[in-house]
């Protein structure tokens, strides 16, 4: 059975234009939005409780028709504890590969900082790797990467990227690449680029790669790194966002934009985004893009983007919304617009 639930809704530039809003789910969040070659769109969603909340579990959720109907859950892990912060990408030979960490940092049910402390001393790898050879209906057994050498540290973020010749790029929190020539079997070839946190990963035609970065130390903003050598190297880093405005993602849109999407932290709290008219060596701030301004609080973010094949592009994203849109609460939706509802 699937499942719509439709709203109104508004971007903003500098007037107001209408778009659809549509539930992906209900208590889930950090949701990694793929469009699968089959032309489904899976969206990688953590579960089963709060923000921070031992029974965190990792679903996905598939829709059919680009994003207008959702089906039901489907849990890939659930071992626990607490199986959060998704990173996911469909390889070219059709595999998608779903990461994440396992948070063992609570005490009777109840987070304690003094415990994730000493877990994180213990400066063991704890990434964890599933994956799913038919488009997302079945999963393998979740492993640990053991290759991962402790300096590499925990966490991983966001869309994985493939180069050329298939080579897989695993998106680590700890600002540390891992790669793998086989589809995720094996993982190696680590290198690091400025800074750590979670950080957006987009390549580029032109052979360029842009990683965007949360910055908590800088006032938890986003700032802008690139490569031209397979991100083993990596040049100056520059700010690109404000104030509690982040993570990121990117996408490469169809007419050769780039599309930056972001949590807004700060009232109104929401979604936000720019455009890039030059492959990211610019951004247009002058025209900052509300695709939604109405969420309760700062338990807000976490967008993921794709594009179909007719150009509407589709935006993920999770909120905390109290009494207004029927009472959705935490959740994950998704919005649908046409790249001219957001050119100035």
């Amino acid at each position: 059975m699937n499942y719509k639930w439709e709203i109104e809704s508004e971007i903003h530039i500098y007037e107001k234009r209408s778009v659809k809003r549509y539930l992906i789910a209900p208590m889930t969040m950090f949701p990694v939005l793929l469009k699968l070659q089959n032309g489904d769109l899976l969206a990688i969603v953590r579960g089963g409780d709060y923000h921070m909340g031992e029974r965190g579990r990792l679903d996905c959720i598939r829709s059919q028709d680009g994003g207008l109907h959702w089906g039901q859950p489907l849990t890939i892990v659930s071992e626990g504890p607490d199986d959060r912060n998704p990173s996911a990408i469909q390889c070219s030979n059709g595999t998608i590969l779903v990461a994440f960490h396992k948070l063992d940092a609570y005490i009777n049910g109840v987070y304690s900082r003094n415990k994730a402390e000493k877990k994180y001393q213990e400066n063991k790898p704890n990434v964890w790797i599933t994956c799913s050879q038919d488009n997302g209906y079945s999963w393998s057994e979740a492993k640990l990467i053991e290759e991962l050498p402790p300096e590499v540290g925990t966490g991983v973020y966001g869309k994985s990227i493939e180069y050329p010749r298939g080579t897989i790029c695993l998106n680590l929190r700890s600002g540390y690449i891992a790669r793998s020539t086989d589809f995720g079997k094996t993982w190696g070839d680590f290198t690091k680029r400025p800074l750590s946190n979670e950080t957006a990963y987009l390549y580029l035609p032109s052979g360029r790669a842009i990683a965007m970065i949360r910055r908590n130390e800088k006032g938890f903003s986003l700032w802008q790194t690139d490569s031209v050598d397979g991100g083993r190297t990596w040049g100056k880093v520059r700010q690109i966002t404000g104030y509690m405005e982040h993570p990121a993602d990117l996408l490469l849109l169809q007419s050769g934009k780039i599309l930056l999407t972001y949590g807004r932290r700060h009232p109104p709290f929401g979604i936000e985004a720019m455009l890039s008219y030059d492959e990211g060596k610019t951004w247009d701030i002058k025209h900052k893009i509300m695709l939604v301004g109405d969420a309760e609080n700062g338990e807000v973010g976490y967008p993921s983007s794709v594009q179909l094949d007719d150009g509407t592009i589709c935006t993920a994203y999770y909120s905390y919304q109290g009494q207004g849109y029927k009472g959705w609460g935490l959740h994950t939706a998704l919005l649908r617009y046409q790249e001219a509802d957001i050119l100035p």
